[in-house]
């Protein structure tokens, strides 16, 4: 994958991780982080494509959000509002 399909994808992983945040409710990514006890700037920087995602973030927002980790990461839209539970993602 060359740099322009890596930040492609990334955008498009922002985009969506915005989406589910205004979806749920929250006017802006600093109300989201506040609510549930992230570092606004950590998070408003994830959103906004800044910086990259560590797993562990992806995890937490997808839990937080209620989304699936294929929608927000491969954007399968079937899969949105699927989260997968933790014994689901034991077994792959």
């Amino acid at each position: 994958m060359n740099v322009n399909q890596y930040l492609k994808k990334k955008l498009a992983i922002c985009k969506r991780l915005k989406k589910a945040r205004e979806d749920a409710g929250y006017k802006s990514a600093r109300a989201f982080a506040l609510a549930h006890h992230i570092f606004p700037r950590i998070y408003q920087r994830h959103e906004a494509a800044q910086v990259d995602f560590r797993l562990s973030s992806i995890i937490n927002y997808c839990q937080l959000l209620n989304i699936s980790y294929l929608w927000l990461i491969c954007g399968f839209t079937e899969y949105k509002h699927k989260p997968f539970s933790d014994s689901e993602i034991e077994k792959t």
